[in-house]
């Protein structure tokens, strides 16, 4: 499973990726298996995105470290949240779609994260909650979880932020199966 995700593209389309850190606190409260946290840039967009797949062996380990939880304690203020689906050929992917801003800094004062999360069982649910409810299971639990971020500053175009999220659903799809046959095992 690490070398699966790992393994997610450099290079999507014209979007062209470069590995960025992630904060040590955020790496110690998670205790990823593996870890991919990548900003992408396309000449052809004025915004940069940040795709950020991460995968824990418990999946208790998750309920620190999702938009609601992660984004305010660095300083964002949580806007609207929506419920999203996304589909993949055949894939339904059940999502959610996070807005936040802060205001006074040089990075983008916006930001809509779509994210979902992959469970224990090896389905795929809307936030942490799912992940909660599967991790009750003690079997289940140490089967662990992971999640997907596409980071987009707020002011993309929303046809433009759609086709993107779509683009890097449908390029983590072989990390999407991995992930559901590894927990599935």
């Amino acid at each position: 499973m690490r070398s699966t995700i790992h393994a997610f593209p450099f290079q999507i389309g014209d979007w062209v990726g470069v590995d960025v850190p992630q904060p040590a606190a955020a790496v110690t409260l998670l205790k990823p298996n593996a870890l991919v946290s990548r900003r992408y840039h396309n000449r052809n967009f004025r915004f940069d995105i940040v795709v950020l797949i991460v995968q824990c062996r418990d999946a208790r380990d998750m309920v620190g470290h999702y938009p609601p939880i992660c984004y305010p304690s660095n300083g964002w203020t949580r806007g609207i949240t929506y419920a999203k689906d996304w589909h993949i050929d055949d894939l339904d992917v059940p999502g959610t779609e996070y807005n936040f801003s802060r205001h006074g800094t040089r990075q983008p004062s916006a930001l809509t994260i779509a994210n979902f999360m992959i469970l224990p069982n090896g389905t795929i649910g809307r936030g942490i909650e799912h992940v909660n409810k599967a991790a009750k299971n003690y079997q289940s639990q140490a089967l662990g979880a992971a999640q997907l971020q596409i980071v987009c500053d707020a002011e993309m175009p929303q046809n433009e932020r759609e086709e993107t999220i779509q683009l890097f659903i449908e390029a983590c799809r072989p990390v999407i199966n991995e992930m559901r046959t590894e927990i599935r095992q």
